[in-house]
Parts: C-alpha cells; structure tokens; sequence
C-alpha cells in the first residue's frame, strides 16, 4: 500500500483526490498498527503453542468472542474495501473504466454495497452469538425486533454467515415463508424429489416429515419478516427439541408477534445506530471517493440520518451523485423514511409514553440529554404512570425511556462502562416532527403568559431572561421547573415563592450559596446541586415532603436534627448523594428516617467504633441499587470502613468504596447481582489473594482496583473467573509485581486500563494474545512488556 501511494505522488490530484489520498495514508498507518500488535501475538502464540488466533484474525470475518481487536481489522478491511473502489480517477492512469483491487475476499463493485457491514453492527452480532453459541442444549427462538429499515435483515445475514455460526450448526436454511407450502419447499425442498405425492400437501404430513428431517440434526433457521403468529406457533410445536442447542432466528417489526409465541422467545431489539457506526455504514455504502466537503460536512451527515441503517445508505446513494447540499436536503425532506416509526405512536405508544416523547422537543436540536436528567424531569412534569404503589416512578420513567429506544424512536448516544444509557436524542426527522406535534397539542406552555420551566443560559435575548434577572416581584407560582447552565447564578430570596417548583438543577455551576427560603418549595422533587462551590444548606431542606433526589456537592454539610419527623421527605426521598456525616449526625431518629433509599453516597469523618449506627442503618436499606462510601480522616486522607455483608442486597449493583476495609474478608460478602465495583485504599493484603473471592461475583462488567486498593506482590485469576468482565482499571496499585491470568479467565475483557504500577513486570501472556480494543497505559516503566 506505502508503494501505491508512492505511485500517486506523481499524480496530480484534484481536491476530492487530495482527501481520498489523506484518509488512504490514515488507514495506511493505523493497519500497520494493527498488524504490529497481530505479529506480537502471533509470536506470544508459538511460544504457548496457540495456533489457532492466526487463522482468526487474518480472515478478518471471524468473530472472535469479544475481542474488540478483531473488530479494528474489520473496520480496516471495510474501509480498504471502500476506498478501493472509490479511487479517483488518476489513481488509474489511462484506465478509464473503475475496477476493484484484485483481491480474492473483494467482492465485486456491484455487489460491494450488498455486503452487510461488520463494523456498523458488530456489538449486535457479539450479543446474539454469544446466546446462539451458549452451552444451554434447549431449543430456543430469537426475536430481532426492531422498525423496518433499522437492520433485521443485515444483522441476521451477518450472524447466518458468520463462520463460527457456520461451524456451530451443520444444518442451516434461511426462509422467508409465511404458509406451510412454501416452508416446506424451504427447508428441505432440495432434499425431496420433485414429484412428491400428493398427501404430502397437507399441513399435517408437511408437518410430520419436517420434524422427522430435522430429528438428530443441529439446526438453525432464519426465518424473515415474520408476522404471523398462529403460524409461527404451529411450526415451533412442529420442530423437534433434541436437546442439542438447535435455535431459530426470526425478524419481526413488531414486539406483538415475538411476545406471542407459545415458547419463550429472547428479544433484541436493534436499535439506531451511533454516530462511528452510522460514518463507518456511509463510508461502506458511497459509491465515490469522501471529499473534503463531505468530511468536513461528517457530523450532518449523521446527524441526518438519524442512525437509520436504511436513511444512511440512501444518502450515501444519493451524495454518490450529487453534491452535499442538495443530497442533504433532499434527505430531511423525506420523511417516508420515518413513515413506519411515525404510523406507530398512536398505535404502539400509550398517553403517557407519547407525551414523554414530545417532551424531547423542549431541548435543543441535537443536543444529547443525560438519561439521568430526562428521568427526573419526567417525573417532576407528571408525565410517568405507575401502575401500583409498590412501582417507583424512577422505575416507570426507565422502562418508558428503553422501550422508546427500542422502538427506534430515541438514538442512544453514550453509554456508561456497565451498559446504561448515559446520554440520548431524538433523529433529527422525528424531533422536527415531534416539536410541531408539541406545539399543536399546547404541551410547552398552559396558558398565556404562565411559564412552567426555565433553563438559564445566560442569554439576555431569550425570553426567559427577565423572568430569571428582571423583576423579581414577577415570579411565578406556576413556574414547575428551573435549572442553570450559567457560570455562577445566584438565586434570589424570592424563589421560594415559586411554591410548584418541582425540579432545581445547578449541576457543575459555581453557585456558591442557596437561599434560606428554599425550604418554601414544598412541591419539589428534584433539588442537584452536585459539582457546585456550594458546602451548606439550610437543614429545613429534610422537611420538604416532596424531596426525591437530593444530590449535594461532596462533602456538603445539612444539619440533620433528631426527630420523629411525620410530614417530612423520609419516605420519598430515593436518591441521596453527597451528604457529610459525621459524629454530631444522628443514626436513631435522624438518618434511619429514610428507609427507601436506592441510591446513597455518603463522605464520613468517623472513627470504626462510631461507624455501627451508619453501617447498621445502610445494612438495612434493601433497595439500595447503588452504594458510595467516602471514609476520610482529619486530614483528608483516607480513613477506616467498617462494613458488614451486603449479600442480602440483592438490588445491589453498583458500589464504590474509598477507605481502609477493616475486614478485609468483606471482599467475600458482596451481593453476586454486583455489576460494577469500586475499590481505593482499601489496602487489601491477605495470605489469600482477594481476586480469587472477587472472581466469583458472576455478573460483574466493570471492576476499579484503585490506589492502595491491594497492597500485596501478586495477583491471580483463575480459569473462569470474571466471566463477564469487561471493563478491568488498575491505578497506582505501587506493591504489585506478578500479575497472572489462566486461560479462561476474564473472556469478555475488551478494555484495560493501568496507570502508575510501577513495579509490574509485564502484561500476564494470556492478556497479551488477547485481541483488545483499548489497552491504556500511564506512567508505566519503560520495560514493562505488554
């Protein structure tokens, strides 16, 4: 590749070539890395006798488990491919007709853009094969649900060839069949002579010699565009269970027919695509070299598309012959492309869901909203239904949000490491839509001249403005929600006249102070003042009945004052993070007030024998999803935790522990639902070593071994251990020197991150033949071999 482009030095290329040559070099480059990193492993291999991770990664279509490796090769080949077929004209010398690089996996240039794209849907893929592939011998369907043109039919195409699938299954058959006639000819048509007689016609004998065809085969069946339920149950009371993990795939556009079916079925939902995947499908379906215009134009393209697979590649047709401007255009006017998803809202979407859909409208255009912020928000508005008194709105609100997601609805953005939606939008298509739709239906105000919500971004064009700054005599009590994104607002005494307001948010503001009357606003529901300058709050605070999320800045001080309190936020309150603890706060009466907690962070100055009282009241907090623990001493530093079991928080899936554990066996007494943990200073040195307890937790993805977390010479993990870890981070971890993996252990590991182990000789070697998408190191030791 370095000689061709040595070639086209001589060559004088218009801009359009210039930018294809650029992003030629760039894939130049970045596939000498990979293969760098390849050759590393192959020689890893040879010395532990691996011979097979070759084979793998130079076919560059074989899924590899999780390696996130396996997966750069594949973008590498895809964007080869591309660029091959999109070489200006130049490239060619006198050749005028375009042809493809002679490669024996190169797909001819007519049939280039019907190859399904790996990279685009390649966490898909992963998900699904790891069910197919799964050691459960029962018979089982999978549901690829999702709105038409989102992917159903890629994505199965992609795991149908897939050549671990290929070897898994010794009989497979695709079929798109809705009567049994045509099912029959499907699967084993060529199998059967043409002349069959003519009882073979029945339902009943069709269904017979089918089961009998497949009786002691390995099956699976890809059956398209299913849509008729009776139908399908029939023939999943036709296939035989031979208890040999023989599956059937269907593609449905609808959820009504996959949870129907008499035999339970798995449900996957394809959502939008992001943004990499939906540049990484434009760039595999362009018919012509990327211009400069349309890199620099990347973040619209997107943006556009709305991360429907269908809508990416019909821009990618449409650019492939016209500029950007107008293919752009030509693009956001089409809204047949979002006709199905659009037909569905009355149809699919109660009252509820609707008017949290429209809600997105009050953000701005592609601008990517923290679930977290949406949730509440929802709740404060009145906008989430729960159907019982046991049912938390928080509860309702996600389950509304994933359903959205589902649907194709809502694009997730960003995800958090343990797989939560972390920020999320609307397509651009629907939001036009919806934004109409919500000013139709009068849903962004009541009435005129009454303001129910206010965000401040400083703008003394906005209408909002003298609301926030102007006259303070003007306030509203109907103003329902408030929150700032300005550098340092200061809220006047005044406020608490806005007796509805029901959310506050001054999130990573430099609001240094909150005024006394915040204790006026009895309706509020949401108060976060996390990463504020803001250390104090007026303790009346505890006494708002409404309060559900309390999120304080670290270490914020509310003086919490013994009382048996009966119209107070104690049973509400579902969120507290941030608070202070220390010996002058009381347990009994105090803390123990609230009992409904889910999530908690707390920073305490305590000493282990005034630790009882709070570990006692945590111990009894069953709801608890998430747990953060600060102990520090009189200078900061970190302290001493006293913890007892957490096995009976079975909710318990995220914790964070910052200070020394006291007993260090605690390591052994964390709930198996742990998806993520946190350890710093805990300064774990035991004779046994604690991974080998911390392995055992079988549903943890992200696991953080921090600062004096572990302060012994050698850590083990053992074949098994951490099955579905993914996330693995070792900071500052100053004592360790031997770290070692057998086989086996850690398998869904894609990302690890080690800074500052200063005396860590090397990557373990099982590591090191790992194909990972990221491996990070920091302030490392030059010999360390990885």
């Amino acid at each position: 590749m370095n000689g061709f482009v040595k070639d086209l030095e001589s060559e004088e290329l218009d801009d359009r070539g210039l930018a294809w040559m650029e992003e030629l070099c760039h894939v130049s480059l970045s596939t000498v890395d990979v293969i760098d990193q390849f050759m590393k492993s192959r020689q890893q291999e040879k010395r532990s006798q691996v011979g097979q991770l070759g084979r793998d990664v130079l076919g560059f279509r074989q899924l590899i488990s999780q390696h996130k490796l396996g997966r750069k090769m594949d973008y590498m080949y895809a964007k080869i491919i591309g660029l091959s077929s999109r070489r200006p004209e130049q490239a060619y010398g006198h050749i005028n007709q375009r042809t493809v690089l002679p490669s024996k996996s190169s797909p001819n240039l007519e049939n280039l853009n019907q190859e399904p794209d790996f990279v685009s849907f390649s966490d898909d893929v992963h998900a699904i094969i790891r069910r197919l592939l799964s050691e459960d011998p029962s018979f089982s369907v999978i549901s690829i649900v999702g709105m038409p043109g989102i992917g159903k039919t890629t994505l199965a195409k992609l795991i149908y060839n897939n050549k671990a699938i290929v070897e898994h299954f010794p009989f497979r058959v695709w079929t798109s069949a809705t009567d049994w006639n045509d099912l029959f000819r499907g699967i084993i048509g060529e199998h059967i002579d043409n002349k069959t007689p003519r009882s073979w016609k029945r339902v009943d004998t069709m269904r017979k010699k089918l089961n009998i065809f497949l009786t002691g085969k390995k099956y699976l069946i890809v059956l398209e565009d299913a849509y008729t339920v009776g139908f399908l149950n029939e023939l999943i009371r036709t296939l035989p269970d031979a208890s040999n993990g023989s599956k059937m795939i269907l593609t449905t556009n609808t959820m009504r027919v996959a949870s129907k079916l008499e035999r339970g079925s798995v449900h996957h939902h394809v959502r939008l695509r992001g943004d990499d995947e939906s540049w990484a499908l434009f760039t595999h379906a362009l018919k012509v070299n990327i211009s400069r215009e349309m890199l620099k134009l990347k973040r619209d393209i997107v943006r556009t598309c709305g991360g429907l697979p269908i809508a990416i590649v019909k821009l990618a047709d449409l650019l492939s012959t016209k500029d950007s401007t107008n293919a752009l255009q030509e693009l956001k006017q089409d809204q047949q492309l979002w006709s199905y998803t659009l037909s569905r809202i009355n149809d699919d979407l109660s009252l509820y869901m609707q008017r949290c859909l429209y809600y997105f409208s009050l953000f701005p255009k592609d601008f990517e909203i923290p679930a977290r912020r949406l949730i509440m928000l929802w709740i404060a508005e009145g906008l989430v239904k729960t159907d019982g008194e046991n049912e938390a709105p928080e509860d309702v609100a996600e389950r509304y949000l994933i359903t959205l997601i589902g649907k194709g609805m809502v694009r997730v953005t960003k995800n958090k490491l343990n797989g939560n939606v972390k920020t999320c939008l609307l397509p651009d298509a629907l939001w036009q839509y919806w934004s109409s739709k919500a000013l139709q239906a009068t849903f962004l105000r009541v009435g005129t001249g009454m303001i129910r919500r206010l965000s401040d971004h400083l703008d003394k064009g906005d209408v909002s403005f003298d609301h926030i700054h102007g006259d303070r005599k003007k306030a509203s009590g109907s103003l329902q929600l408030l929150y700032g994104e300005v550098v340092s607002p200061k809220l006047p005494e005044e406020i608490g006249k806005l007796t509805q307001l029901r959310y506050l948010g001054l999130r990573s503001t430099f609001s240094d102070v909150l005024p006394s009357s915040i204790n006026k606003l009895q309706s509020l529901q949401t108060l976060d003042i996390k990463h504020t300058n803001i250390s104090n709050c007026p303790s009346l605070i505890w006494n708002m009945q409404q309060l559900r999320q309390l999120y304080l800045n670290d270490s914020c001080h509310i003086k919490l004052m013994p009382q048996i309190s009966v119209g107070s936020s104690s049973s509400s309150l579902q969120v507290l993070v941030g608070l202070f603890v220390d010996e002058e706060t009381p347990v009994q009466d105090g803390l123990d007030r609230f009992f409904n907690l889910r999530k908690l962070g707390l920073t305490f100055l305590l000493l282990p024998s005034q630790q009882e009282a709070v570990v006692g009241w945590i111990s009894k907090l069953k709801d608890l999803q998430s747990l953060r623990l600060r102990s520090i001493n009189g200078e900061n530093q970190p302290g001493v935790i006293e913890l007892k079991s957490l096995t009976s928080h079975t909710n318990l899936s995220c914790l964070y522990l910052l200070g020394s554990l006291k007993n260090p066996s605690m390591v052994s007494l964390f709930p198996d639902s742990l998806i993520e943990l946190t350890l710093s200073g805990s300064e774990l040195e035991l004779e046994e070593d604690p991974m080998q307890k911390l392995d055992k937790l079988p549903n943890r993805k992200v696991l953080r071994l921090f600062a004096k977390s572990y302060t012994g010479k050698k850590m083990v993990c053992s074949s098994g251990g951490f099955p579905q870890l993914q996330v693995l981070k070792l900071w500052k971890l100053e004592q360790v020197e031997e770290w070692k993996v057998d086989e086996g252990a850690m398998e869904a590991l894609w990302d690890i991150d080690i800074r500052s182990c200063k005396r860590l000789k090397m990557l373990p070697e099982v590591l090191q033949n790992k194909t990972l998408l990221e491996l990070k190191l920091t302030d490392m030791p030059s010999q360390f071999v990885a």
